[in-house]
């Protein structure tokens, strides 16, 4: 009995351990678009962004990514994606935070071009320097998916090549079975008369030189 409490113990602990394995995972996986979102507030709120912390924003962001987090930790563990779908979200999550990164930080220079030109614009030292950090922080936060990206190539070209295989295999087996049916059809050629006094004259000839 102690010995198979143990076994069930284990076995919970391990079950937990594989959730919260998924929930880091996840969490990797949905940092880079929650940074992105945080970002497009930063430039939609480029003039009191610093001023007000606006936690209503901050809590629908973190419950949101909370739930949706779960949801996927769920999926992943219970339901089991194929890896190429996996690695097909992760990618397109990734590149999409990276035009995402480039479209406000060719927005944030603009606007900081245009408080530059005209010096009888009204603006706040706090907007310039808000739109200052917003591209500081995304030149530096612009590796983070790129390098992510470089990393899931190896095991999207790995599954690529083995789906091609796998492929391969199958055009195996139906070329294995068309050869058959060719050898099968030459065999049920029926041999004419005029064919056999052929090949009779030519051995004929044949033993004659």
């Amino acid at each position: 009995m102690v010995q198979l409490e143990l076994i069930e113990n284990s076995e919970i602990i391990l079950y937990i351990c594989s959730l919260l394995r998924y929930e880091c995972y996840e969490s990797f996986i949905f940092f880079i678009p929650v940074f992105t979102v945080e970002r497009i507030l930063s430039t939609y709120f480029v003039n009191d962004y610093e001023k007000n912390h606006r936690a209503g924003i901050l809590c629908i962001i973190i419950t949101t990514v909370f739930f949706t987090t779960q949801l996927f930790v769920y999926i992943f563990a219970f339901r089991r994606p194929s890896m190429i779908i996996t690695i097909i979200y992760v990618v397109l999550s990734f590149a999409g935070s990276i035009l995402i990164f480039n479209i406000l930080y060719v927005s944030n220079l603009q606007k900081l071009r245009k408080l530059r030109e005209n010096p009888s614009c009204q603006y706040t030292l706090s907007k310039k320097y808000q739109l200052e950090e917003n591209m500081r922080i995304m030149t530096v936060s612009f590796l983070d998916p790129a390098i992510a990206i470089l990393l899931l190539i190896f095991p999207l070209l790995t599954c690529f090549v083995l789906y091609r295989h796998k492929n391969q295999g199958f055009l195996r087996k139906i070329k294995c079975l068309t050869k058959k049916w060719k050898i099968q059809e030459t065999k049920r050629i029926v041999p004419t008369t005029h064919n056999e006094t052929n090949i009779y004259f030519e051995q004929l000839q044949s033993s004659w030189k």
